[in-house]
């Protein structure tokens, strides 16, 4: 079981542009965004995943190997014909407080997710330093694509 203090890799898809858009343009972006990571996950299983709602996209927590999250991220950006995302990437402590409907997540691993999300565009997806080195360490030729993108 997973539990409070434990360590996952989280993706943040920002729909960019998000904000600037009329009510109704904003629940279709979103109702596209849900599908498309619904299709995304097919493949995985709903043990290893959390999706959870945010204001201008969705914050993705997965368990597992961090080349899955960096390939999932990837996938979910390059969306042909739909709106770009901005993806952020992180590795860090959150709580998960139960993996029902009722259940919390919360923590500094999903506001690292988020803010890469922020800088990041809808050509390069951001990586968190600490997500970085994790990826190094099980995956040293994947971290090899990586490139700074600053402090």
């Amino acid at each position: 079981s997973r539990g409070v203090g434990e360590v996952y890799k989280r993706q943040f898809l920002k729909v960019a542009g998000f904000d600037g858009r009329t009510g109704v343009e904003q629940a279709n972006l979103k109702e596209r965004l849900e599908a498309r990571v619904r299709t995304a996950l097919a493949g995985i299983p709903a043990a290893d995943w959390i999706v959870l709602d945010a204001s201008d996209g969705i914050a993705l927590v997965l368990f597992g190997e961090p080349v899955r999250t960096l390939d999932l991220a990837q996938s979910l950006r390059a969306g042909e014909g739909e709106a770009p995302l901005q993806v952020g990437v992180n590795h860090g402590p959150i709580a998960v407080t139960a993996r029902d409907a009722g259940g919390l997540v919360f923590g500094d691993g999903l506001s690292a997710a988020a803010a890469a999300a922020g800088f990041a565009t809808a050509e390069r997806l951001l990586v968190t330093a600490p997500f970085a080195k994790m990826l190094e360490v099980t995956r040293r030729a994947r971290a090899a694509e990586l490139s700074p993108a600053g402090e």
